[in-house]
């Protein structure tokens, strides 16, 4: 019985092991053409824990998650007229960028955990896949970021956010609820304790009675 119990749980850690290797693997894509229609490397269009390699002329033309995508020199990562999300798992290098990535309108989501990027790279939208964070998060930058439409990396008063690393921002970008930026031509606003933003005029955004001088009674 002893036995038979054994080479049951062999099976099972076997194909546990099988299944998710085949769900995680490297992915090259193998022509030109769009994301979803193309032949990859590993046997299906990429998806989460997926490494999408771009060794071609690739548009991406629907949402995608993915762990990372790494854009090969003088190949290209388009987004069609249509705007899609491209969300990346992976620590480091989400996204590397040795060729070319057209933004188009798109949106790249990070996902809630630390991440870095070397690689010089034109974001449209670039934001935390999910708002508000769950912890206070890091993101190293060591290359030249570019934003055509919105950063929304901003933390909370709980779980603030740092810029690290020696990269820039190719234009002045702000972060909110931000610990500490050694990234340049960021403007990091420190955390507002409880979250509480001061207001003019003797208003309170803590539900006290709102007091006005005698001049402004009259």
């Amino acid at each position: 019985m002893f036995k038979q119990v054994k080479s049951i749980l062999i099976l099972v850690i076997f194909f546990s092991f099988f299944i998710i290797s085949q769900a995680q693997a490297t992915c090259d894509s193998s022509a030109n053409g769009n994301w979803s229609a193309i032949t990859w490397s590993c046997g299906h269009v990429p998806t989460i824990g997926d490494n999408a390699v771009i060794a071609h002329n690739v548009t991406l033309n629907q949402d995608a998650t993915v762990n990372s995508v790494n854009i090969l020199l003088g190949c290209t990562l388009n987004t069609d007229s249509n705007t899609h999300t491209l969300t990346l798992a992976a620590a480091t290098e989400p996204i590397y960028n040795a060729g070319t990535f057209n933004a188009g309108t798109s949106t790249v989501k990070l996902t809630d955990a630390n991440h870095s990027l070397s690689s010089s790279i034109a974001f449209y939208n670039l934001q935390w896949a999910t708002t508000p964070l769950i912890a206070s998060r890091t993101l190293t930058i060591n290359g030249t970021i570019s934003i055509t439409g919105t950063l929304n990396i901003d933390g909370t008063p709980t779980n603030p956010v740092t810029l690290a690393g020696s990269g820039d921002f190719l234009s002045s970008v702000t972060v909110n609820n931000c610990a500490s930026a050694t990234v340049t031509n960021v403007t990091c606003n420190a955390p507002v304790p409880g979250g509480v933003v001061s207001a003019p005029f003797g208003f309170s955004f803590k539900d006290k009675p709102v007091i006005f001088s005698e001049e402004l009674k009259e």
